[in-house]
């Protein structure tokens, strides 16, 4: 399994705009929506629990990832340490 890219829109995900929202898209690009258009740690989880897990194929992982709030909340890190998946979160200004 690979990780598909994701793409966050603002907005319900629902009637005729979804449509047009997605249309440009490669199927294998997941096209998600959300109030504020933007990544936060309730997208994380789920990413991690349907993309990245399953990809290990249960083996231990080092992650690598900027400062974004989302991905140090309680949740999130939570989430990573069930799969022993140990991260790194580069420094403000770094990446």
């Amino acid at each position: 399994m690979c990780i598909q890219p994701h793409i966050f829109f603002k907005g319900k995900g629902t009637g005729a705009s979804i449509l047009r929202d997605m249309k440009p898209y490669d199927p294998r690009v997941r096209v998600k929506f959300n109030p504020t258009g933007y990544t936060n740690s309730e997208n994380m989880v789920d990413w991690i629990e349907e993309q990245l897990v399953p990809s290990l194929n249960s083996q231990t992982a080092l992650l690598v990832l900027d400062l974004f709030g989302g991905d140090k909340t309680d949740e999130v890190l939570d989430t990573f340490q069930a799969p022993d998946i140990t991260i790194s979160i580069i420094p403000a200004g770094c990446t």
